[in-house]
């Protein structure tokens, strides 16, 4: 195993569009879309997100596999940033590749000055992302309900990091 976790750049949007589909059909229950509704996008459509200049998004690799994601996406004039699509293959899940791309999008939220605090909404049923975000400094501030990939509306915890 060569593991490595690296920003995703536009042209590698393929390597998302395999690790998030796999993503949305292993875990419908933590993501709010599903593998249904992504599956029948266009090539176009799949190069939205990481072309977009107000989204960062990581890649975890095992060689040039994708083993694993997370991105955020910039909000509030560019004062906090959302993060989303946290997801790591199941072979390769109890490894610390999650913490990697946690520790890996932190360091690219401070990279940007303007970013003062990241957020994050999470199905507690998901009980090892929830003690990762807290083991990282993430603390609980809320929770929000939401209808999950699964197709089953869930009450979601909501989680926060300042980081400046």
């Amino acid at each position: 195993m060569d593991i490595t976790t690296e920003l995703l750049h536009p042209s590698d949007w393929q390597m998302y569009k395999t690790i998030q589909l796999e993503a949305l059909q292993s875990d419908p229950q933590a993501f709010g879309s599903s593998y249904k509704e992504w599956e029948i996008f266009s090539d176009e459509k799949w190069q939205e997100r990481p072309s977009d200049p107000d989204t960062c998004i990581v890649i975890a690799k095992d060689n040039d596999t994708p083993i694993g994601l997370i991105g955020y996406h910039v909000k509030n004039k560019g004062k906090d940033a959302h993060l989303w699509g946290m997801f790591v293959s199941k072979k390769y899940r109890g490894k610390g590749v999650g913490k990697e791309l946690l520790e890996k999008i932190i360091e690219k939220a401070e990279q940007a000055p303007s970013i003062r605090k990241l957020s994050l909404d999470v199905n507690p049923n998901q009980v090892s992302a929830v003690q990762l975000y807290k083991s990282i400094g993430f603390t609980e501030i809320g929770e929000r309900e939401y209808m999950m990939g699964d197709g089953v509306k869930r009450l979601l915890k909501t989680m926060r990091k300042q980081l400046r």
